[in-house]
């Protein structure tokens, strides 16, 4: 391996975020004044990617947001997954999972803008995603009173594993309804029952409920995200906001 090459794998390996070949460049300037080609770069990574994918290393190097990071390999994700339950590392809240989506596809976009589409007041969420790095603020809008400006951050894409903001799911794939089959489906609200729910005398009353592959006969859902993802069973009943969520199975379920 050259002295190139183990340069470049001390700097991936320090770096607490992916690390982009322009970063590279520079840092190798202010260490010894040379000024190394966007190809050789390019070149002494992959031969380190190469070198990672033996069976030997649990490692490898993955393109990420833009640049490179050291990652354990998929093999050992169980192992990885029982460490993290132990060090029970906090995730997003739904409140922050819905504001984070907003700024995605919203984006640029002002808090009042997020506040519009939520109903609520997203003040500590706003800030709650600053203080994790996961939007940042692009400017000021023009708007009366000179607003503030969010964007997604480098570290959200590093967070959810994609390169590029087109790699985003679109918003058509959540708002077609495909494939509701059975007799005397009822819908009141936005989205309600969309996307393959299956069965007869389905009841959903609300914005978002019952949607994704519910299956079974008389199921009820009152309020927003009720009974969504995979909810299985035979007469479930949700009343209330994300009630009964996520692969909920059986008979006679029911969730306030």
């Amino acid at each position: 391996m050259s002295e190139l090459e183990s340069n470049i794998e001390a700097l991936i390996f320090c770096s607490p975020k992916p690390i982009k070949i322009d970063d590279i460049q520079k840092t190798f300037f202010e260490y010894d004044k040379k000024k190394y080609k966007f190809e050789s770069i390019q070149s002494a990574i992959q031969n380190l990617t190469n070198k990672y994918q033996h069976n030997n290393y649990a490692i490898e190097i993955i393109e990420s947001g833009g640049g490179f990071q050291f990652f354990t390999k998929n093999k050992f994700s169980r192992l990885n997954e029982i460490l993290l339950k132990q060090q029970s590392k906090r995730r997003l809240s739904i409140s922050a999972l819905e504001t984070l989506s907003i700024i995605a596809y919203k984006q640029p976009v002002t808090k009042s803008d997020v506040e519009k589409i939520r109903g609520v007041n997203c003040d500590y969420t706003i800030q709650k995603l600053l203080d994790k790095e996961l939007i940042e603020i692009s400017g000021k809008s023009e708007k009366v009173g000179r607003p503030l400006i969010y964007n997604t951050s480098e570290k959200f894409m590093d967070y959810f594993g994609i390169n590029s903001l087109n790699q985003l799911p679109t918003l058509k794939d959540f708002q077609k309804e495909e494939n509701t089959i059975g007799e005397h489906n009822v819908a009141l609200g936005f989205q309600a029952l969309e996307n393959t729910t299956t069965g007869s005398k389905n009841t959903a009353v609300g914005r978002t409920s019952l949607p994704f592959n519910t299956t079974g006969d008389g199921n009820t859902a009152l309020g927003d995200f009720t009974l969504f993802l995979n909810s299985t069973g035979d007469d479930n009943v949700a009343i209330g906001r994300s009630a009964g969520h996520l692969n909920t199975t059986g008979s006679n379920n029911v969730f306030i």
